[in-house]
């Protein structure tokens, strides 16, 4: 008889610690607007409409998409400000009904969100600085230390500084980043009062908001100041309207509601609505009152349609769910930081480099990009649309796998080393 093996059991224990909540649908909802954006920028760049049909000239459906399509998808900002707010109060949220939830501390919090943004921006105005920036552009070399320090310390687009002078033209769309950051430094301790009272503190930072916008914002626009309605304070109620809908999220992931059968196709219901309602102020109401002073109007009530939006996605039937979250949008959603950032690069200096190339001089030049009129001139205007979303992807690509990524890793890798 051979010996008999001793049989040592191991107990399995369960880690305090959760992973990071991922919710899929957030990757299409963020795609969708970073494209919308985009977009944007590029009409502005090249009018390019939507496709004409000649037999259906007259009618509603005689250009597909329309104009207005293009032309309004800045308000689509509001919807990357919406989601920061989510997605940053997830986590908290989470730990109002689940006790095993170990949040980061401030410190931990603010390097996770530097490693985040600053290596793809930070590269993105060192290659604009060398390759355009020159003492020759400014008045003085003060000033170009200036523009210089605004820009890589992410004070562009803040009211706090005058930003008339600023040769980083490739770098406006930045100015979402320093209205993300200030809610960065100010996040902890909004937290923790959301925490404790999440619909009063909800409500205080949407009265701050609507308060600034109507008092301050609104008389500037009127004076001819109209970066003011681009201020933090304008937003706090976009970012407020975040965090509830995560807490809502929350809320409703952990009743019993959730489990009931008709809960998907309610939810499916709610989200359609809140989505078309957001659509409907953008492409309707907003067009036909178009100006910075209607944008900062509906910005509360087009934040509040997407929050509904999205927190009805979360819970929607599986179809709906799918066309947001698939292997597309994850891997957009992924390079959309780096895609917002560099587009504009492009969409500018494709033009100044010719590409595709038009005549210096011809007749009916408004007709050209020296005029800003590009009617008659299809092809030019397909290619360039082409060459500026090729480029900007290719770009996005290399720096979110080849710098953003790899430096994040080796950062938080020594972090936790050190933990």
């Amino acid at each position: 008889m051979g010996k008999k093996k001793r049989v040592i059991k191991t107990e399995i224990v369960k880690s305090p610690i959760k992973a990071k909540e991922y919710i899929g649908v957030l990757d299409g909802v963020r795609t969708f607007a970073i494209i919308m954006v985009v977009c944007y920028h590029y009409w502005q760049q090249s009018f390019l409409g939507g496709i004409r049909l000649p037999f259906l000239e007259g009618t509603s459906l005689w250009e597909i998409p329309k104009r207005t399509f293009f032309a309004n998808g800045s308000l689509f900002v509001e919807v990357f400000i919406l989601l920061t707010g989510f997605c940053l109060f997830l986590p908290h949220a989470r730990s109002m009904f689940e006790k095993d939830v170990i949040l980061d501390k401030p410190a931990q919090f603010y390097k996770k969100r530097a490693v985040r943004l600053l290596p793809s921006i930070w590269f993105s105005l060192i290659v604009w600085a060398v390759l355009f920036i020159r003492v020759s552009l400014y008045s003085d070399a003060w000033t170009m230390w200036k523009d210089i320090f605004n820009n890589f310390f992410l004070l562009r687009g803040s009211v706090l500084v005058d930003n008339s002078f600023t040769k980083f033209a490739a770098a406006g769309v930045l100015w979402t980043v320093t209205i993300e950051v200030f809610f960065y430094i100010l996040f902890p301790w909004i937290a923790k009062l959301f925490k404790k009272w999440p619909v009063q503190t909800c409500a205080v930072m949407i009265i701050i908001s609507d308060a600034y916008t109507h008092m301050r914002a609104l008389p500037q626009i009127e004076a001819g100041k109209t970066d003011f309605h681009r201020a933090f304070i304008c937003y706090t109620g976009v970012f407020a309207l975040g965090m509830l809908g995560a807490y809502t999220y929350q809320l409703i992931k952990n009743t019993e509601f959730k489990r009931k059968k008709l809960v998907p196709w309610i939810s499916t219901a709610v989200s359609l609505v809140g989505m078309f309602a957001g659509l409907w102020l953008v492409w309707s109401y907003y067009d036909q009152h178009r100006g910075a002073d209607m944008q900062a109007k509906i910005r509360l009530p087009l934040a509040l349609c997407f929050t509904v939006f999205i927190v009805g996605l979360c819970f929607a039937v599986k179809g709906l769910r799918v066309i947001f979250s698939n292997p597309v949008t994850k891997f957009f959603s992924s390079i959309s930081l780096n895609v917002y950032i560099w587009h504009m690069f492009f969409a500018l200096k494709l033009k100044d480099w010719k590409l595709p190339w038009y005549p210096e001089n011809t007749e009916g030049v408004s007709a050209w990009p020296q005029g800003g009129n590009f009617e008659g001139h299809l092809k030019w205007q397909i290619l360039y649309l082409i060459l500026c979303w090729v480029f900007t992807i290719a770009t996005a690509v290399f720096v979110t796998y080849c710098i953003e990524k790899p430096v994040a890793k080796l950062l938080l890798k020594k972090r936790k080393k050190k933990s």
